[in-house]
């Protein structure tokens, strides 16, 4: 059983509320948790696991928008997936992608080591 199933199956059925509606994941109170309650849980055991991270969430959204990038996701399929209302918001990312494009042509292009 993974942890998403046993969070079902054990632990939510508990924190369940009326007002719980088919919310994931719950506070303590059986209500949605909150984006700022599910980012100070995860900045606390990113903490614990020796990580000095600041706005925990947006590190994973980050990460996750950037791989889909890197593997052939496009702009459009990544606003949809991160929410963003405008395009020019998401094309943030590409920034860092050409970075590591850059990155990899000094490293590995025969041209970028002719010396002059």
């Amino acid at each position: 059983m993974n942890c998403i199933d046993r969070y079902l199956k054990i632990c939510r059925p508990q924190l369940e509320t009326f007002h719980s509606d088919n919310t994931l994941f719950l506070n303590n109170s059986g209500l949605p948790m909150t984006e700022t309650q599910l980012s100070e849980l995860v900045k606390k055991y990113l903490l614990k696991a020796g990580f000095d991270v600041n706005a925990a969430c947006n590190v994973f959204r980050h990460s996750a928008a950037t791989h889909l990038l890197e593997n052939g996701a496009n702009l459009r399929q990544i606003q949809e997936y991160l929410g963003h209302a405008d395009l020019s918001t998401t094309q943030v990312y590409t920034h860092i992608v050409k970075s590591e494009l850059n990155r990899a042509y000094s490293l590995y292009h025969p041209s970028a080591n002719i010396i002059e």
